[in-house]
């Protein structure tokens, strides 16, 4: 895919992180030569920064002359810092304090035969470089010259493009409490849903931005959070425990691996002082109008989804274990959403425009969140952050053509662990460990467990199902392990080189249970039996290793910078061990496998340049013209799935309801006629446990080229 976006930065009036944009998108076939663009486009647009939690302070100290002035002691001060952090300008006047957390900040520049100089109020918010270039004046006398409100919006080292959603802004935001629907808020994004008034805060949306709809990456905190086997988000959060979301869409740096949107969960902390809040909230049906007019009945709309009743309630709590030492934050939450459903109707009502007809879909999200955080010393600082939630949905794919028997009960339950490990050895070098483990799936059971053994039916021509359903139990943990480096060398070949610089490993290990009731599903046409499909369960476990490394050098000169970075990735996968017993009306067809595990061979080795160019137009940080050029690979490999024999196999026949029963028998079905197959089974050998699928061993990775 090519992907063409106009990138660039106008004047902005505020520090709430947003602007106006226009973009072109051009798409073109899977793999196009890497784009060679010369000319030069500005548009308006949001802010920018590379997907990470903290952002940065940096820029050069002069005299009222404009020469640099080395020596300068700059003193930064904030209440998201655990102590003041503290750096000396270098030779060049240069300056820089990397990896802050989110919040507001003072900066005080002291040298002999200079006035003092406070600049306050500076707001930093996750991945945003806030360029301060502060002349001093000279003075005999012992004085104190304090600036404030003139903070720069803009990001000037930057071409990253995206939105960031302060604490300020997401609590005033009048919408559902829920990452999605603050992703509806973002330029360029576009949903697959509407949540109106909470009503899919209990489900996850798909999104889709600048033509790539794959390859979404979650993070919180700067740390991967993302389910690879789905693509997604692996659970669901408590709105009031985010101090930021970020979301980036296009011009990332080498940082970055993905070309498809990533979001970013930054968390709150404690801090020198006790704070708290609690909250409760309530939606009904006395909140909602209704909007079904009679041609909306008539297309099959019938009384909606109406809100029935949202609540949320919870509380966050913040604080010192130890002034300048140790921080401690908390929280907890739980939200039920109760909605109607389109044609999910009650027994012995049958009308769909009643909507007290309607069953109710109900959903229940729990979260518990709790951080820690030391300074061990003045260069070393940790953070332990837990979160655990779970989610218990009662009718999940309820609808006109699903009714209640063949829902599923969805329970989610799970956790994330993180730790993160700062070291700044100088104020020009700073290193980040993270570790993290995400224990996330999650289980899509029967209404009951008696529908086991129970047949589902569905009609080939209405699409109706009917008496029981599949279940599917997913497990899905992630571990990363990943290092990130930023140093500041100052005054080479006139200019300022931040480099950043990281290693990565992460392994995305997941199984799947499948389980039809009755390991069979009878197939009608308009009511008459037609096809009986014998289905054997399923049992696929794979796993995915990725390593990442990459280097990326901003060099800053005058008012132009020059971002320039390298990335490689390297992604290989297995199926793993597996085994599924036969299926109870065939055993001979669909017998039993003791799978062992498979290589497919195919490994992922791929490349990624970045430049990006910016140049700040006026140098005051407020009007930025920026550019950039980038090649994206794609996130996860799944050969291991296709080579997999115990997925859930099916297999079709014609079938003759003999006695009326509406059930399967064995003798009922014919067998010299098989109508469909699954293509990890093979007809003339069904007991092998090599699948019939084959993975081209040139298999390549997809590609993503932007400008």
């Amino acid at each position: 895919m090519l992907r063409m976006t106009v990138i660039g930065v106008s004047d902005g009036g505020s520090n709430c992180q947003e602007g106006r944009y226009m973009k072109l998108v051009i798409f073109s076939g899977r793999g196009m030569a890497f784009a060679a663009v010369s000319s030069a486009l500005m548009a308006y647009a949001a802010p920018s920064f590379a997907q990470v939690s903290a952002g940065e302070i940096s820029g050069r100290v002069s005299d009222d002359s404009g020469a640099m002035i080395p020596g300068v002691t700059i003193t930064l001060e904030s209440p998201a810092l655990v102590r003041p952090m503290s750096a000396v300008s270098a030779s060049s006047g240069a300056y820089r304090f990397a990896s802050l957390p989110v919040g507001t900040y003072n900066l005080r520049f002291e040298i002999a035969g200079f006035a003092k100089l406070l600049r306050q109020d500076i707001v930093i918010t996750a991945g945003f470089t806030a360029q301060i270039n502060p002349r001093l004046k000279l003075s005999n006398v012992e004085e104190t010259i304090t600036v404030s409100g003139e903070a720069p919006i803009v990001d000037p080292r930057s071409t990253s493009l995206g939105t960031s959603y302060t604490r300020e802004l997401l609590d005033a935001i009048p919408s559902a409490r829920d990452p999605w629907v603050i992703i509806e808020q973002t330029p360029s994004l576009v949903m697959d849903r509407q949540n109106v008034g909470g009503n899919w805060s209990g489900q996850q949306s798909s999104f889709v931005s600048h033509g790539s709809g794959t390859n979404e990456m979650w993070n919180m905190d700067g740390a991967t959070i993302t389910d690879m086997a789905a693509g997604s988000s692996p659970g669901y959060y408590d709105f009031d425990s985010f101090e930021e979301i970020r979301i980036t869409t296009g011009g990332s740096d080498a940082s970055q691996d993905s070309g498809g949107v990533s979001i970013n969960l930054v968390t709150k902390s404690g801090g020198n002082k006790f704070r708290g809040s609690a909250r409760a909230l309530v939606v009904d049906e006395s909140m909602q109008s209704e909007n079904i007019t009679p041609d909306l009945r008539d297309q099959g709309a019938g009384s909606g989804n109406p809100i029935r009743r949202v609540t949320e309630w919870g509380f966050e709590v913040g604080g010192p274990i130890r002034r300048d030492k140790a921080w401690f934050w908390g929280g907890y939450s739980q939200s039920d959403i109760d909605v109607g459903v389109v044609g999910f109707l009650k027994p012995g009502c049958a009308d769909a425009n009643d909507k007290d007809c309607l069953r109710s879909d109900v959903t229940n999200l729990t979260n518990l969140n709790a951080k820690l955080t030391f300074q061990w010393a003045k260069a070393h600082k940790s953070s332990i952050l837990y979160n655990s939630g779970d989610k218990l949905r009662d009718s999940r794919g309820a609808g006109s053509l699903n009714p209640p028997e063949t829902t599923v009960r969805q329970s989610s339950p799970g956790y994330m662990a993180f730790l993160d490990h700062q070291w700044i050895p100088s104020d020009k070098l700073t290193m980040n460990l993270k570790a993290t483990h995400v224990d996330g799936g999650f289980l899509l059971d029967f209404q009951d467990d008696s529908l086991r053994s129970v047949q589902p039916t569905f009609d080939i021509v209405s699409g109706l199902n009917g008496r029981s359903t599949t279940s599917t139990d997913n497990i899905r943990p992630t571990s990363e392990v990943r290092v990130d480096g930023n140093y500041l060398l100052s005054d080479l070949l006139g200019g300022d080189h931040v480099t950043k610089f990281g290693l990565r490993w992460r392994s995305t290990p997941f199984q799947t249970f499948t389980v039809t009731g009755g390991g069979a599903v009878a197939r009608f046409r308009n009511g008459v039996p037609s096809e009986g499909e014998l289905r054997r369960d399923g049992h696929t476990s794979r796993d995915m290793k990725e390593y990442s490394a990459y280097l990326n050098d901003s060099f800053k000169r005058g008012r132009f910078t020059i971002n320039l970075g390298l990335r490689l990735d390297y992604q290989n996968d297995e199926a793993l061990s597996a085994n599924v017993a036969a299926n109870p009306l065939a055993p001979e067809l669909l017998p039993a496998l003791d799978f062992k595990g498979a290589d497919t061979g195919v490994e992922f080795f791929d490349i990624s340049p970045r430049l990006g160019i910016t140049r700040d137009l006026k140098g005051d940080g407020r009007t930025v013209l920026k550019t950039n050029l980038a090649r994206y690979w794609g996130l996860g490999i799944d050969g291991a799935g296709t080579i997999s024999p115990t997925g859930q196999t099916r297999l079709r026949y014609p079938w003759t309801d003999l006695n009326g029963d509406r059930v399967i028998q064995r003798n009922e079905l014919n067998f010299s006629r098989l109508l469909f197959n699954e293509t990890n089974y093979n007809p003339a050998n069904p007991a092998s446990v090599v699948s019939a699928a084959t993975v081209d061993p040139n298999l390549e990775n997809d590609i993503t080229d932007e400008f």
